[in-house]
């Protein structure tokens, strides 16, 4: 009995030993460790936060489609090792929305779809937006989670009393190259309008703290296998009814980004802003007094973005290409 237990001891301890030292090693796989920074305000530090885990998983799964530019926010942007410039969120103070976005030439008289899923979170909508000058400013082209109607044999989980957890949650998002009507019961369900001249569109599809356990899309779970496409597929039909694929929406009619570089100034003419991205010289000429910062009637993060200084404004035209 003493030999037994004498040789059992170091077995033991051993196997007590070897447990955190393997811990301490490899605490997350390094490939979260490439890609999102190790520091406490990136992992979580409130309930409802985004873990670390979440961050990557939100980058990795859903940015590989042209169409859509990888998540944008606040978090993405700070935590991120290498952030890009659409990562960076212009609407403070959302702390957890998850920005998808992006620009695409709409010809006048087509009609983009997407098929896509209520996300699961608390909240989700579609909106288009304009560039005017060196703002990004609303269309009021939006429609909310309680708003959009379900693809028939599913349903809308946001509305009051529906199974918020139910997997039948499809749904159709059409964005119109055609005026909308001037009496809001006259719109097409599930319809924005981007008006009848159609022109460079810029979509944003948010969602607002997903539900716990889900990733930043809150379209798949965290621990799950994450085989699903997540991101609504689209196709586009033209005026005279041709039909437009993914890939030939992607090769024809995408806008990518582009940063306004700024050029040489000199005192006698003013400092102009060019853009080299579209293979020609594009100037801007910038004013020479601040304009004036009219705040929008709309929510109150739209308002704070309202209040960002004229300079500032250029930082979220980024994304558009010149024309």
């Amino acid at each position: 009995m003493k030999k037994f237990i004498f040789l059992a001891a170091p077995i033991l301890r051993v196997a007590c030993s070897k447990a955190p030292a393997e811990e301490r090693r490899s605490p997350k796989p390094n490939s979260i460790d490439a890609v999102v920074k190790n520091l406490p305000e990136c992992d979580a530090p409130r309930v409802g936060d985004k873990s670390r885990e979440d961050i990557f998983l939100t980058r990795t799964r859903y940015g590989h489609d042209p169409f859509f530019l990888r998540p944008r926010s606040k978090v993405f942007n700070n935590c991120l090792v290498e952030p890009k410039p659409y990562h960076k969120a212009n609407l403070n103070p959302d702390e957890q929305a998850t920005y998808w976005l992006g620009t695409f030439k709409l010809p006048a008289g087509a009609v983009l779809t997407m098929h896509a899923q209520y996300p699961h979170g608390r909240y989700f909508e579609v909106a288009l937006d304009l560039q005017e000058g060196n703002n990004i400013t609303a269309t009021g082209q939006a429609l909310t989670d309680v708003q959009w109607q379900p693809d028939p044999g599913s349903k809308n989980p946001y509305v009051v009393g529906a199974d918020r957890l139910s997997d039948k949650r499809n749904l159709t998002i059409r964005i119109g190259g055609k005026d909308a009507p001037k009496s809001p019961a006259k719109a097409e369900p599930n319809t924005l309008y981007a008006g009848a001249a159609g022109g460079v569109v810029m979509y944003v599809l948010r969602i607002y703290l997903p539900d716990v356990g889900y990733d930043g899309g809150g379209w798949q779970l965290i621990n799950g296998p994450g085989n699903a496409r997540g991101l609504p597929t689209y196709e586009a039909t033209l005026a005279d009814g041709t039909k437009l694929s993914m890939e030939q929406i992607n090769s024809h009619l995408i806008q990518p980004w582009a940063r306004p570089r700024p050029a040489r100034t000199s005192r006698s003419k003013p400092r102009r802003l060019e853009s080299r991205q579209c293979g020609r010289n594009t100037s801007i000429p910038t004013q020479k007094s601040p304009p004036k910062t009219v705040l929008p009637l709309f929510s109150v993060t739209q308002i704070w973005s309202g209040l960002r200084l004229p300079g500032q404004n250029a930082e979220i035209s980024e994304h558009l290409r010149c024309r």
